[in-house]
């Protein structure tokens, strides 16, 4: 016999409940999504951290910042060490000070009991490292840190050339875009002087070539050299050193895009480098990632809501809004143009 206290939901008080359920979760679910957005927003900015540091660093050792490397189709090659010489852009040449000692020294010309690899043994153990996909390089907001299709035209010259490769979401800053046009192959460049470099490159004798002196980038990156600390006469904490890339959503995964085709220890190039401003304007203007749009591939940006980050030359990083105004943000680009913008402006 059943108790006269016996209670059960009606339909309509289980609908409630269910209403009230949803609701919660619809409130819930943002602020989840919000919370965990902005831990991988922390750890983006852990990575932009670590770069710097190993940049800086570099320069300590060495007197200058990462060299550029020679341009695409050329990765990082042990043998050739930290100067003019070195194919590999400011990523390889950063690998001693992020603990990646192993992975730089694959392609050693010698083995372990002197004797000499052949080319074609050294090759493959470039092709290695170029496969080998790092985790501080990608941004978790954007992509996994795993290998993605490579699809450069003609191949690599210095290593062969794998199907897919380790990415980069992070990029030096070349200032305004004036070393743009020393994007390319660079055959021959490991026997060149500095001065017969230039003239083969802009066709001229270009004033200063002594690289002591002058240099073509006003950025923090440009191809074969080193920037040195002095030449950022704007200030450390006024001037960009590196960041996160624009890309379309679209070809995250595809390689299909002419500045996200390569892998990570390539030379100088838009894969590796971007710019604070170009003489065509919307390629440079930071963006958020954005389906269907491609233009920007010279800029910086992120797959963040509001802003992408910038580490300064002083180690320091800070989130820049993407509605910062382009000319500050050219000038943050620019070390030597005597305009120096304090965090307050962006």
């Amino acid at each position: 016999m059943k108790s006269k206290n016996a209670y059960g939901f009606t339909l309509v008080e289980l609908l409630i409940v269910i209403v009230i359920i949803s609701m919660l979760m619809a409130l819930l679910l943002p602020a989840v999504g919000g919370a965990r957005e902005s831990m991988r927003q922390a750890a983006c900015k852990n990575n932009i951290y670590q770069l710097s540091r190993a940049s800086i660093n570099h320069e300590s050792k060495h007197g200058h910042f990462p060299s550029g490397g020679w341009g695409y189709g050329w990765v990082g090659d042990v043998n050739a060490g930290v100067g003019e010489k070195q194919p590999g852009g400011w990523i390889y040449n950063s690998l001693p000070e992020l603990q990646q000692e192993p992975l730089y020294m694959l392609g050693y010309a010698l083995t372990s009991s002197g004797s000499e690899k052949s080319e074609s043994t050294m090759k493959s153990e470039r092709e290695t490292a170029l496969k080998t996909p790092l985790p501080f390089l990608y941004c978790p907001s954007r992509r996994d840190a795993v290998v993605y299709p490579c699809t450069i035209s003609g191949g690599f010259f210095n290593t062969n050339t794998p199907s897919a490769v380790g990415k980069t979401d992070y990029c030096y800053n070349g200032g305004d875009g004036k070393d743009i046009a020393a994007f390319g192959k660079g055959d021959g460049f490991n026997n060149l002087t500095e001065t017969a470099w230039r003239q083969q490159t802009f066709g001229m004798e270009y004033p200063g070539c002594d690289r002591t002196k002058s240099t073509i980038a006003n950025g923090l990156s440009q191809r074969r050299t080193g920037i040195r600390p002095e030449w950022v006469t704007d200030g450390g904490s006024y001037t960009y050193l590196l960041g996160e890339k624009y890309l379309n959503p679209d070809t995250y995964t595809t390689g299909t895009a002419g500045h996200d085709d390569q892998g990570w220890s390539i030379g100088f190039d838009q894969d590796i480098v971007r710019f604070s401003k170009h003489n065509t304007e919307d390629k440079a203007i930071p963006f958020r990632d954005r389906s269907g749009y491609s233009t920007p591939e010279f800029a910086f940006g992120s797959a963040h809501p509001d802003h992408f980050m910038m580490s300064m030359c002083d180690g320091s990083v800070r989130g820049i809004l993407y509605s910062i105004d382009p000319e500050v943000h050219a000038h943050l680009g620019i070390r030597n143009d005597g305009v120096a913008h304090g965090a307050d402006e962006f």
